[in-house]
């Protein structure tokens, strides 16, 4: 505030001004009186103290305005200058160029350029051209008493300059003489008088050509409705309609924007918009095939129920009737949803009557599995099941032509009993020869379990597709290789533990509260499921005793329980070893677990089964590390002694040698490095004498443990699954239907299409040969093979696919013979018929456990065509709705 005390003094040097002074100004400017007249918001009300104060210092050169001058804004309005810039601001500072400005009509004061600030128009005439002498000018106030100086407020502001004049005649030691010099200074500068003059502008003319650019815009602006209707005729083939007065794109269901053409046109030209626009097209074909099929249903039964009504309203009921048979939903549901249906614009009906077109939907969808499977080579998977009755249920794999695996129920049927192996192949031809019109010639491979029915009637069925390859599931091998397994203890153990852990939900929720980690699911068929709920157990033995004391408490499961802690405390270290066992065919369950599904398991198959048979043979002979978990149990509880063997492999003297025991001592340690004495035990090597001292945490991993009674017991028990396997494989089990070895061939065969191993395995003519094994490959497309082999080495050159992971590495296959299959025809056209075979039948086990989510207790009832047609939508995935 000092610097508005010092500008216009005080009431004391606030001096009368003369009349020569007045006299001596322009008549087009205001007097000081006249311009300081208090403005329309400056009233009495506002006594507040200034938030702003004029600083001390030179005003910045240049400056149009002046304090307390009263100026017009475009955009703010009217106002009052209350503070101006100074030379002093730095060239960054954002008021430099501006002045302060008090507005009528804003409670804040704001910075604007002086530029776009207008002073109004000066007055006709000043005071003294009308004669006025001064005489009668209201007297200044009276100053404040010098011991309390008044407060300068709004209200004293504009008082103090009515009484002071000019800013720059405001010195109160100013001679008389020279204030008409510095009024003339005081006069309005050029720029000012020309920004209140009208801008010049050219006289119209009648002829004159039209705006152009965003002025003409104004002029030629549409109403927005208008505009919309005008693009809506300039894309008339488009997916647009006009709802209100926006453009809305129906395949989308977003609004449009339609004030340039270019904005639809890019809108039509998104990928979004062209996916949208295919699935509305497909979505009308599917309603138009719909509406034919509900056509000529009425025409042939005009007394159906609900022939009267529209087309659109039995399409609409065919939706609903189609979205609940893939949901699993009970029909007699629709009625507790009849009123949100008609609340929503559908017209429904009773459930009674919906269930009349549930034919019709089973019938639609068995129409679209023959378009799909029309001209496709095709792969077949049949499995039964008497666990949720008898029933039978068939799938079927290809790959596309560009190389996308895809899957279709095509049957799934009941029957009274269990079908001999002659009445399972009819019902196979009948379903693929007569219902789905498949060709004998594209049939390539049949998928099954190994059960002695199905080996039956592939012998009927491989004399009806000649052009096809049996393929037993390699799984359920692997799960027989695993139920072979004699850990009689362990299987004592654990047939209570399953019976009070999955049965009793107390016990379950106890076991899983002490380990931390969600319980393994059980299952009476799947021996991999087992052997996961026994690592389990052994990964968490610690806490197996704290369990049974548990359960003994609280006396849940009784007789279970006391059959367990009676194990435990009699057996406890057979039962160790027997868990550790189990641990250690990880190897076995992990394999299991990756070639069921529905990937190309078929080009791993032979290298994850190598494998195993590589696992079998080592533990068989012993070897040390073929059983980790055995091994470090068992020595751990070996004591060391005089007379001990161990075995110590070393590399650059020729692999393992055998060593004694011969005595112990103390010497300072160099395991530890602190330095102190710990005991060693001295070990010589009878091949050659030399010795060296151990300490325990060294010769203990090498204390030999193929001679002790409890490992060669352990390795005796992994014999009969390991020779199962062996059997299956080379031909040696008893019945044919077990036979493996054909199988085998094709998985070592078909190798080639991956192309990472057609690299290593630098792929020649010989190599191509050997896929002869498999009868739905011809002659003469071998042959064509042979003549590209160059050509496939040389794009798989560079090709590099881990195959860790089973999703991964069938993606990246895919994708290589998506890019090569216009370069390699006839490797292309072989690559898609080994695609297509699968090494298990896990598509017909995943029928199975859809068909127990989606039909509970209430659906045991449902007929036939409602169960078909409700798997078939939902395994095919089908959009409804």
């Amino acid at each position: 505030m000092r610097g508005l005390a010092e500008v216009y003094g005080d009431a004391s040097s606030s001096g009368e001004e003369d009349e020569g002074a007045q006299s001596s100004l322009p008549q087009a400017c205001p007097t000081p009186t006249d311009r300081t007249t208090l403005p329309a918001h400056a009233d009495a009300s506002l006594d507040a103290p200034l938030a702003y104060a004029q600083p001390d210092g030179a005003v910045q050169l240049g400056c149009e305005v002046k304090l307390n001058d009263r100026v017009n804004d475009n955009v703010l309005g009217s106002g009052v200058i209350i503070g101006l810039p100074l030379e002093s601001y730095e060239s960054h500072d954002e008021r430099r160029g501006k002045a302060l400005v008090k507005f009528d009509d804003m409670a804040q004061p704001s910075w604007r350029t002086w530029g776009h600030l207008n002073l109004p128009p000066a007055l006709p005439a000043c005071r003294a051209a009308a004669g006025d002498d001064g005489a009668h000018a209201a007297p200044p106030p009276p100053p404040p008493p010098p011991h309390a100086p008044e407060p300068i407020t709004l209200s004293s502001f504009w008082r103090r300059a009515a009484s002071s004049g000019p800013l720059i005649a405001a010195a109160s030691g100013a001679a008389a003489d020279a204030r008409p010099a510095l009024a003339a200074q005081a006069m309005p500068m050029v720029a000012s008088i020309e920004r209140q003059r009208a801008p010049k502008r050219k006289p119209e003319s009648a002829n004159s050509r039209p705006p152009r650019g965003p002025a003409a815009s104004k002029n030629k602006q549409l109403n927005k409705l208008e505009l919309a209707r005008k693009r809506l005729a300039e894309f008339a083939e488009c997916s647009l309609v006009v709802r209100g007065d926006e453009l809305r794109c129906t395949a989308c269901r977003v609004e449009v924007s339609c004030a340039k053409k270019n904005h639809v046109t890019q809108h039509l030209a998104t990928a979004k918009h062209v996916t949208a626009v295919e699935k509305l097209k497909r979505r009308a074909v599917s309603d138009q095939s719909i509406k034919d099929d509900i056509y000529a249903h009425f025409v042939q039964n005009p007394t159906a129920v609900g022939g009267t009504l529209s087309l659109d309203e039995q399409h609409m009921r065919y939706r609903i009737v189609e979205s609940f048979m893939f949901a699993g939903i009970e029909l007699t549901k629709a009625d507790h949803l009849r009123a949100l249906l008609q609340r929503c614009g559908c017209a429904s009906t009773d459930s009674s009557h919906l269930r009349t077109l549930v034919p019709m939907v089973e019938k639609h969808e068995l129409e679209r599995i023959r378009a799909d499977l029309s001209g496709q080579l095709v792969n077949i998977a049949f499995d039964g099941t008497r666990r949720l009755g008898e029933a039978v249920n068939v799938t079927c794999r290809f790959c596309s032509p560009t190389f996308q695996l895809e899957m279709r129920l095509i049957a799934f049927v009941t029957v009274a009993k269990s079908l001999s192996g002659n009445a399972i192949a009819g019902m196979l031809t009948t379903i693929l020869l007569q219902q789905h019109n498949i060709s004998s010639a594209n049939v390539v491979g049949f998928s099954r379990d190994s059960v002695a029915a199905n080996g039956k009637a592939m012998q009927t069925l491989s004399t009806v597709f000649p052009s096809s390859v049996d393929l037993p599931c390699i799984s359920h091998t692997l799960t027989h290789v695993g139920e072979a397994f004699c850990f009689g203890l362990l299987d004592t153990f654990m047939t209570p533990w399953y019976t009070l852990l999955y049965s009793n939900t107390m016990a379950g929720q106890l076991w899983h509260s002490m380990i931390g980690e969600s319980v393994k699911g059980f299952s009476n068929v799947r021996w991999y499921c087992r052997a996961e709920i026994m690592m389990q157990i052994a990964q968490h033995f610690d806490k197996v005793p704290k369990l049974l004391e548990e359960l003994r408490e609280r006396e849940i499961g009784e007789a279970t329980t006391k059959k367990m802690l009676e194990i435990y405390a009699t057996s406890l270290a057979e039962l160790k070893v027997s868990l550790a066992a189990i641990l250690d065919m990880r190897r076995l369950v992990a394999t299991t677990y990756e070639l069921e599904g529905d990937r190309l398991e078929i080009l791993l198959a032979y290298e994850r089964i190598e494998a195993l048979r590589g696992l079998g043979r080592r533990v068989a002979r012993g070897d040390a590390g073929s059983l980790p978990n055995v091994d470090a149990l068992l020595r751990r509880g070996v004591q060391i002694v005089v007379g001990g063997k161990i075995q110590k492999n070393f590399p650059m003297h020729g692999g393992m040698y055998e060593g004694v025991v011969v005595g112990s001592s103390y010497a300072q340690t160099t395991v530890h490095h602190d330095g102190s004495e710990r005991k060693v035990y001295k070990v010589r090597y009878p091949a050659d004498n030399t010795e060296e001292e151990l300490e325990e945490e060294e010769i203990r991993p090498l204390i030999m443990i193929a001679d002790m009674q409890v490992y060669k017991k352990v390795i005796a028990s992994f014999k009969p699954g390991f020779e199962y396997l062996e059997a299956r494989l080379t031909d040696t089990c008893a019945s044919s239907s077990y036979h493996l070895s054909q199988e085998y061939a094709v998985f070592k065969a078909v190798r080639i299409f991956d192309p990472s191993v057609a690299r290593e395995m630098r792929v020649n003519a010989g190599v191509v040969e050997n896929l002869t094994v498999l009868r739905c490959l011809s002659r003469e497309l071998i042959d064509r093979m042979k003549s590209e082999v160059d050509s496939y080495v040389a794009a798989a050159a560079s090709v590099e696919i881990s195959r860790a992971d089973v999703q991964h590495f069938t993606d990246q296959v895919l994708v290589f013979w998506r890019a090569h299959r216009h370069d390699l025809l006839a490797f292309a056209e072989a690559a898609r018929i080994v695609f297509a075979l699968s090494p298990n039948s896990a598509s017909c086990e995943r029928v199975f456990s859809l068909l127990a989510v989606m039909f509970g207790d209430n659906q045991k009832s449902a007929l036939a065509d409602l169960l078909q047609g409700s798997l078939m939508l939902r395994y095919n995935k089908r959009p409804v709705g």
